[in-house]
Formats: structure tokens, sequence, C-alpha cells
């Protein structure tokens, strides 16, 4: 356990400089290649071993790697030197400064071999970098650590195996990388230390039940901190400078190419730690891969933080397994989310009815079916679980996303205890949607989707207003834009919601998932923080593919849908941006599709209303560049707008001709005349017109119904970034309690 202590505190400290070299020379040096680098062009920061009794002066490395003495302490030193000053200055002259270079090596060369002892002394069989099928069984018992072995020679070998001889001299082991993570993964399945017996295999089971690991209070404890210590050993990428490349166009902007192929694909920042955890052909065993997948998966799903519901539990008692699924949740969302090769947009954005959207990575140098597919071993590992194991991950994410609501509204303040990783459980929900499209199709058919649409409007309608958890509202709106994609998934949201909500749909009878999905996307832009603007556009799409499936709107959703379009049509919006014009367009396709496809399922929700806001709609089509509209609520005389010096008539002609709003026009202009004699200023007035809606047909005089137009999620190398950004710095977050790496060179900004 010192041992895995020592290596968690040693790896972020090699790598906090990824270009100085020290954690090149340390971890990814071969033991031959010990004390033959005689050149090292970097120098580590740190302070060279000089002697106080041999030498007055002392050496320093300054910032550009040259080597000065330090005329203060030299002078220190002098003033208090009891001796003459002829013994000192020969004293001084006799002392050689050490070069910068040879000390990095000695450093260096000395904590691999530290590296190198220590894995020998306390890992399992690591003159074999490559793990076999029965190094499991053959490992033994000493002090709760397992004793090293000697590597054997392949069965096909007709050679006999070797005696054993002394590791520093004749085994060549690979680079100490290899050995670290082959010895923890190791560690973390070998009994008693990671597990409390043999770890029992259940062929043709699902994934999720391959294998068993039996635990008990210490081994859980132990598996913790070996996660912390293969984190601490991918944590390189926390110390990488924030600059980042852009885009393939030349003089150009990413947000403004044009053609999307020319935008440059996403590949992960180098991360060598990762790339031989996730490496099919020269990485870690293939064995120990399943069953981390296995190990970590059941650490996550299979935790309860309720337990027998006992009130108040989590105080009386420290909940390791807690410690244990938040480590496990890191580890496999970064195994998840690296990439060896380069992630590009799919050459063909189909976005026809029943489409459904896949990633597409970039070809790699393997052709072929199975795992040749794949540039990732954990990911092909997470394309073999069944649909089995889809059920039981969903229903173990969604309770853990549903936890902290949950917690917040139970008759005793604080009785049950409330999960704190549902930013990473999103994180997690995301990774399996993108790496795995086959358990995306079938959890947009599965019903408990609705469960998790529930807990991620829940985040978006607390956070909207909050500039500190912006970041859990851009994923979040990632995941719905991504599932509204699906046909299956629009016609889940019709069905009723009977758990508490805390917007204004909760006063409505027969409340729906839609009706709290439009609800919580139109507070979002109109009464959200500004920075997120940038997502009012998904939002609106997001919108725009569920309208066509969902019935029976009620009718604060339908004055929702009114207020957006009265917000976004007004001429000072319009005006802010030469592009503001494109959430006219969304907004009119969310009504021509409840007019061509849902007429009667939402006639009281959003018809009535559209009647009664019609001036809106004359307004937009009479709306003129630097003159304002005809009379009606969004464009008034009285308005006083500046018009700025891009808003021509091309500029307005360009887009108006265009807008999609001959479908309500025709709508309205066949209801309205006949709607006006029977206002006749009662209380029954809104009943009379709802019955005439009803009984209203308009076949044969709207326009032919348009193809309905499902908008697919494609994500940019700007989303991937950002999901990488975000993952790492909850990871970081969660290691302040260690002050893993509080003393390193990384830097936390305030987010006013």
């Amino acid at each position: 356990m010192t041992c895995v202590y020592i290596m968690t505190r040693l790896a972020p400290i090699a790598l906090q400089n990824p270009s100085s070299g020290f954690a090149e020379y340390v971890f990814w040096s071969s033991d031959e290649e010990f004390g033959n680098k005689t050149e090292i062009t970097e120098v580590v920061e740190s302070k060279n071993p000089v002697s106080e009794t041999d030498s007055a002066s002392s050496v320093a490395t300054d910032t550009q790697g040259q080597v000065s003495t330090s005329e203060k302490e030299q002078t220190n030193s002098a003033s208090s030197a009891p001796e003459p000053q002829e013994q000192e200055t020969n004293s001084a002259s006799s002392e050689k400064p050490i070069p910068a270079a040879e000390t990095k090596e000695q450093e260096t060369e000395s904590v691999s071999e530290k590296i190198i002892e220590a894995l020998d002394d306390n890992g399992a069989g690591v003159g074999s970098v490559g793990p076999t099928e029965d190094e499991i069984e053959d490992v033994k018992e000493t002090e709760g650590l397992v004793t090293p072995e000697a590597p054997s020679a392949p069965e096909s070998d007709p050679v006999p195996v070797p005696e054993p001889v002394e590791v520093e001299e004749e085994l060549n082991y690979g680079p100490v990388g290899h050995i670290l993570i082959d010895c923890l993964l190791k560690l973390l399945f070998s009994p008693p230390f990671g597990v409390s017996a043999q770890p029992e295999a259940h062929e043709g089971k699902e994934v999720l039940h391959s294998f068993k690991f039996p635990s008990t209070y210490a081994t859980d404890c132990s598996r913790a901190e070996i996660l912390l210590c293969i984190l601490a050993c991918c944590s390189g990428t926390l110390f990488y400078p924030p600059e980042r490349e852009t885009s393939e166009v030349p003089g150009d902007k990413e947000k403004e190419a044009k053609d999307l192929g020319q935008v440059k694909g996403y590949k992960s920042l180098p991360n060598k730690f990762i790339h031989y955890l996730i490496d099919i052909e020269d990485g870690c065993s293939h064995k120990y891969a399943s069953m981390l997948v296995t190990s970590l998966l059941q650490s996550i799903v299979g935790y309860d933080p309720i337990g027998w519901g006992v009130p108040y539990n989590h105080v009386l008692f420290y909940d390791v397994k807690e410690k244990l699924m938040e480590r496990s949740l890191h580890l496999l969302c970064l195994l998840l989310d690296y990439t060896k090769n380069e992630l590009k947009l799919p050459a063909t954005m189909s976005t026809s009815l029943g489409a459904s959207p896949a990633f597409h990575p970039a070809p790699t140098t393997n052709t072929g079916s199975g795992i040749d597919q794949y540039d990732n071993l954990f990911v092909y590992l997470i394309n073999q679980l069944s649909e089995t194991d889809y059920s039981t991950m969903l229903r173990g994410i969604c309770s853990k996303l549903e936890n902290p609501i949950m917690a917040a509204n139970t008759w005793m303040p604080g009785s049950t205890k409330m999960v704190k990783c549902n930013q990473e459980f999103l994180l997690l929900t995301w990774q399996l949607m993108r790496r795995n499209r086959n358990f995306f199709r079938w959890m947009v058919r599965d019903a408990n989707v609705v469960d998790l649409v529930y807990a991620i409007l829940h985040f978006v309608n607390d956070a909207r207003k909050d500039p500190s958890r912006t970041l859990i509202v851009q994923l979040s709106i990632f995941i719905l834009f991504d599932l509204s994609s699906e046909r299956s998934f629009s016609t889940a949201l019709n069905k009723p919601l009977i758990k508490p909500v805390k917007t204004d749909v909760k006063n409505d009878v027969n409340v729906t998932y839609a009706d709290f999905l439009i609800a919580t996307l139109a507070r979002l832009v109109l009464d959200g923080n500004p920075s997120l603007q940038s997502l009012w556009e998904y939002c609106l799409v997001t919108l725009s593919n569920i309208s066509a499936f969902v019935t029976n709107v009620s009718k604060t959703s339908g004055v929702k849908l009114l207020r957006l379009f009265q917000a976004l049509t007004q001429p000072k919006f319009l005006y802010e941006h030469p592009l503001n014009y494109r959430f006219c367009f969304f907004l009119l396709e969310i009504f021509n599709n409840v007019l061509q496809y849902q007429y009667h399922g939402n006639i009281e929700g959003i018809l009535y209303n559209l009647v009664r806001a019609r001036r809106m709609f004359q307004a937009l089509i009479t709306f003129q560049t630097g003159q304002e509209g005809a009379e009606g609520e969004v464009l008034t005389k009285s308005s006083n707008v500046p018009v700025p010096e891009w808003a021509t008539e091309e500029w307005l002609l360009s887009w108006k001709n265009s807008l999609p709003i001959q479908t309500v026009l025709v709508f309205l202009n066949s209801v309205v005349p006949s709607i006006k004699g029977l206002y006749k200023g009662t209380a029954t007035d809104e009943q009379a017109v709802l019955t005439f809606l009803r009984q209203t047909t308009l076949v044969g005089i709207l326009p032919l119904p348009h193809p309905i137009l499902l908008r697919q999620f494609f994500p940019l190398p700007q989303a991937y970034r950002f999901v990488n950004e975000y993952l790492w710095s909850l990871v970081f977050l969660s290691t302040l309690e260690t002050d893993l790496f509080g003393s390193l060179a990384v830097r936390l900004f305030l987010v006013k």
C-alpha cells in the first residue's frame, strides 16, 4: 500500500512539465537505457545537491537552464567562515559546478531505478509486460502484496525456461510506464489486496455479470487507492497549455467555414499512459482490460446511496464505495474519451425521417470486422454489451441522477444521502451515447429514457442562471439534442408526468414530459444566463425535432412557445446580429409541424394561442428595414430601435422571402374570420372558440404536408474538446481533498 501511495504522488510531479522530457525519461525508457543517456537538453527545476561543508558557494539553476552562482549566499558564507581567506579560496576553486544535464540524468536515473525496485518488490510478475491468462491463479500472497515471478517462455517455444536472474542486469522489462500500469492492474484483482478472493469468471453471461469480485471494506479502500494511482499516472493532460488547434481553413475562423469537410477533426492530446491502456495491439492485456471494464461498471451502476433507507445513515458511517464509484467514473470516462486517430465529420449528413445519427471515427489501418474496426480497446469492450447490460446501466444512471432531486424533496431535511457525481454521470451518458450507437438506439426506445430526461431537465432548470454551472447546462443540451433526432424519443415524451417539477407547468392538468421539456428550454432562452446564448439554436432545433410527434401540449407550454416567438422577432433582437433571423425559421417550423401533423392533438395548447397572437405573424411579414411594421404586439410604431449599417434591403430580402410562414398564414386566414363572430364578451368565449377549432378540418386548405425534418447532432471538434476539458476539470476538483495536484502547475480561475 505504501508503494501505491508513493507512485500516486510521484506521477503528477513527473508529468507536470510535458515538454521537459523528465516524464519521458522516467516512465518511457527501458531498463537498458538507464545510465546510457548522456544528453538531456531540458533542466529539472529543482535544487542541485551541494554539500554545505565542501564549498562556500551555492549552485542554482536559472530559467534558461544555465548554471550560475548566487552572490548573496557566497557573501554570507564568506563572512561567517572562520578559516583564513586563502583556504576558503582554494576550497571554492576546487569545487566544480555540477552540470545541469548531468544533474537531471542522475535524478531521473535514481527515480527510475527506485520505481523498478518498488515494482519488482511489490508487483506481480513484472518480468513480463503482457500478462498471461493464468497469472491471476499463479499469484502468491505475501503480507497483502504479490511476490514477483520469473518470466516464462511461450508454450510454443521449445526452449526451456531459464534460471531466475537479477532484474537490473539481464532482464529487459520494457518501459517503466508499462510495468507500472501492468502491476497496478494486477494488484487491482489480486487477493487479498484488491479483492478478498480470486475473481470468479462466469462465461456466457452478460458483460456486467461476467466476473464476480469478492470485496470487503479493506479491499474497497485498496481499490480506490489503486484507481487514484492510475488517474495520477494519466494526469499528464492536465499540464498541457490551453492553446489548441482550430481549423485547417487558412485565414478563416472555424465557425465561418462553409464546407464542414474543411473543419479539422478532433484528436486527443498525447497521453502515453492512457494510450497504453486503450491500445489494442501493443497495450495492456485484453483479459485485464475486460476485468477492468466489468469492475468499473459494477462499481458505478451497483452503488446504492440509500441502502436500507435508514434516515441520516450517511452521517454515522463513512461510505468508501462512494469514493470507489467516483474514481471508477473518472477512469472509465477518460478511457472512453481518448482517441488515437482523428475523429472527423461524416461525409454525408442525412436528415430524413428515420435516419439514425452515427459515430464516424476516422478509418484505422486495420480493415475487417470485430475488434479491427476500433482504435480503442475499451470502446470495443463497451460495444460488446448486451441489451440486458443496457437496461441495468440505464436504470443505475437514472437512479443516481435522480438522487439529488429525491434528497432535496424529503420531509426530513438532509436525511437522504445526496450523490455529488451528477456531472460525471452525465459525462458517462454522453460517452456511452457517442461511443456505442447501439446503446443509443436502444435507449431512445426504452421506457426509462423519460427518467433520464426528467433528471437532465432539472439540472438545466436549476443551473440556467448560475455562471459557475454553465458546463452542465451545455452538456445537458447536447444530450437532449442528440436524443431528439430519433422519432421514438419524441413519442415517449407524450407520457404523463407525475413527478414533482419546478416550472410553470406544475399547475396544469395532464402534464407530459414534452411540456416539461418545452417549458424548461423556453425558460433557458427567455430567462437564462446571457453566456448561454450560443445554446439557443440547439434548444430550438430540439423543439423542432419533437414538434411533429408530441400531442396534448398544455396551455402553459403553448404560451411559452409564443413568448419565444415574440422575443426572437423583436427588431432589437434581429438587429443585434446579422444571423439572428435564423431563430424565426426554427419557431415557424415548430408551428408548421403542429398544423400539418398534430392539429387535433394540440388545439387547446398551441392552435388557440396562435389565433390569439395572430398580429405577431402579420407584423413579421410587414417588417421593413429602417421603419417599423404594422400595428401589432411585436413591431410597434412607438419602438425606437437604431438600425445598424449592415441591415440593408438586401439583407432583409435574403431571409424574409424564404420564411416558412405560409402554412401559419393560411390557417389564420381560414379560421380568424369565423372566430371573430364567436366573441361576445362572456366567460364562454374561450370554450366556443375551442369547440369551433375541434370541429374544423383543414384538409384541402393547408398546403401539402412537408417532409418531416429531423436534424441530427454531429459534434464538431469543439464539442469533443469541451467534453475532454470538462472531464479533466472534474477529475482535478475531485482530488483537492487529497491535495494530489495542489502544489503543481495547475491554476484555477474564478467564474463570476
